[in-house]
């Protein structure tokens, strides 16, 4: 095949990883203080961090420098073996990113009795791809990615509660700003609508699940070159 050009599933796993405040490694760690992450936007000098993989294995670090855009150097040298192949990751401490108690990629309708669930959780929708053929050229074109994501609590009466659910999803709002890049996989990308009480919340209403929700839109553009 010529052409290996649908990044759906690329992007929404990045986007997953941001929106719990992590970035995945994209080098086996080393006996060293330096770690190599699909981007490091997320992370500030000082930041507490933990570095983990899928085995449950983890260790804390706080962040010592930002080195271009995908190294992080930590205060110390790492003790443990982080690799790509267990989903090594580098993630922001608990009290430095917002409540989330799980991600998922699907849609918001799909949401199961959530009466065993925890919340607040987040939900990524893919949505439209376009390649805008006037931003074109015989060597490359663009790509411009939407997806939606749906941060949802637990309903509250009163209308202190709509404004608190503003507010903590603005944390996730600020998350996924803080990563143009998107976890590497976009040369740009930005949240462009944030909506409280979206169509979703009135659907998931119906089915009589008292759930609150706020929605964003996110749009992520990749040029990707002809073969």
């Amino acid at each position: 095949m010529a052409i290996d050009g649908l990044h759906y599933q690329e992007i929404a796993r990045a986007l997953r990883l941001v929106c719990q405040g992590a970035a995945a490694l994209t080098a086996d760690t080393g006996p060293t203080d330096t770690v190599t992450v699909s981007s490091n936007f997320l992370f500030s000098v000082g930041d507490e961090v933990v570095l983990s993989d899928a085995s449950g294995a983890e260790e804390d670090h706080t962040v010592a420098q930002l080195i271009g855009l995908n190294s992080v150097k930590l205060e110390a040298a790492v003790s443990g073996e982080y690799t790509v192949a267990a989903q090594g990751r580098l993630q922001l401490a608990q009290s430095l990113r917002p409540e989330v108690k799980w991600v998922a990629i699907g849609r918001p309708e799909a949401l199961p009795e959530p009466a065993r669930l925890e919340f607040p959780a987040v939900i990524i929708e893919p949505g439209t791809m376009r390649q805008p053929p006037d931003e074109g050229s015989n060597r490359s074109y663009q790509q411009e990615y939407t997806l939606q994501v749906y941060y949802v609590d637990r309903y509250q009466e009163g209308v202190e509660a709509d404004m608190d659910t503003i507010e903590e999803a603005g944390g996730l709002f600020n998350l996924i700003m803080s990563d143009p890049y998107l976890g590497g996989t976009c040369y740009h990308s930005q949240v462009v609508e944030f909506e409280p009480s979206p169509e979703a919340e009135g659907k998931l209403r119906s089915k009589e699940l008292p759930l609150r929700v706020v929605r964003m839109e996110v749009l992520g553009r990749r040029a990707e070159v002809w073969n």
